[in-house]
């Protein structure tokens, strides 16, 4: 089995895809072609929520806004 990081929304007038994680371009498909974008990723991204999760599970800190730790 192998691991696929897409995203595909499709609509009446074409599609755009994209990956959640990696660093693939986004691409939009219609019936005059294809456009793709390309985005230096940001880095440390997530760095904030993390340190929100592990504030909360060691007591240190502040609420965490995600739900899976209820």
């Amino acid at each position: 089995m192998k691991n696929v990081d897409l995203n595909e929304i499709v609509g009446t007038h074409g599609k755009i895809s994209f990956s959640t994680f990696g660093n693939d371009p986004v691409i939009l498909t219609t019936a005059n072609g294809k456009e793709e974008w390309s985005f230096e990723p940001l880095k440390y991204v997530r760095q904030s929520l993390v340190q929100t999760i592990v504030s909360e599970l060691t007591g240190n800190g502040s609420h965490c806004p995600c739900t899976i730790l209820r």
